[in-house]
């Protein structure tokens, strides 16, 4: 009779407990990993945004995009943890098991939920601390179109990284199961998300700086630099995701 060697028992106990704590650590660590590549593309959209200059390409950017990492890892990825979850539970109350509407009702319960924090972070990519955003936080119009912008902004972004696996199965059976199709895939519902909510990204940092309210051609200024910048979050993330799910 074989007998279990002490080493084997020890092996199996961290999978396992791997397996149970990955889906809460992978999704912070993949979207701070994933952020860093495109961070360019956010920090110019944001400067556009308040009609600024689009600042040169060089290291003190790439810098700047390692310092946020890791605040873009907890909040994102404690959307996508939370987005996940609520997608779980809405299917436990339905009799559709499909997971496109329960990940979109999951996103945009998320985005709601997340959008006071969302606007914190946002308000600091032009210049305003937390505490004074914090602060400006009241029962009034301004607050709540602000509120309204950040979910409807939030829902679109998770929507397109969520999305990604879903599309990238539909387009599989037209082109072929290709790394090519998969991570095409994910970019182009990335972008997709992205160039739904910017017209609400833009409105809500006039709202921030109060600047006037925007016309329909300014609501899509910096747009062309963020919606590529998504993208390739969605694709980096899920290269991320899939490789520290591999271990």
């Amino acid at each position: 009779m074989s007998s279990i060697h002490p080493s084997d028992l020890n092996s199996q106990a961290v999978r396992k407990m791997w397996t149970s704590a990955s889906s809460y650590i992978i999704p912070p660590v993949a979207a701070g990993v994933g952020f860093i590549p495109v961070s360019y593309g956010f920090i110019a959209k944001s400067a556009m945004q308040i009609q600024k200059s689009r600042p040169p390409i060089n290291f003190e950017v790439f810098v700047a995009g390692c310092k946020a990492a890791p605040t873009v890892s907890a909040i994102v990825g404690s959307q996508i943890i939370a987005a996940n979850c609520f997608a779980d539970w809405i299917k436990s109350f339905t009799s559709d098991k499909t997971s496109i509407n329960a990940k979109l009702a999951g996103a945009i319960i998320t985005g709601a939920v997340s959008s006071p924090i969302f606007i914190i972070f946002q308000s600091q990519t032009v210049g305003i601390s937390p505490m004074e955003t914090i602060k400006s936080f009241r029962f009034n119009v301004p607050t709540f179109k602000k509120l309204g912008g950040a979910t409807a902004i939030e829902t679109t972004f998770l929507g397109g990284v969520l999305m990604g696996d879903f599309v990238g199965s539909k387009m599989e059976e037209y082109f072929g199961k290709t790394k090519a199709v998969a991570y095409g895939s994910t970019f182009m519902t990335g972008v997709f998300g992205s160039l739904l909510g910017h017209p609400f990204d833009t409105r809500m940092v006039c709202l921030i700086k109060n600047f006037s309210k925007p016309v329909f051609r300014e609501c899509w200024r910096g747009a062309f630099f963020k919606a590529p910048a998504v993208g390739g979050f969605s694709v980096c993330y899920k290269i991320a995701k899939e490789t520290l799910e591999g271990l």
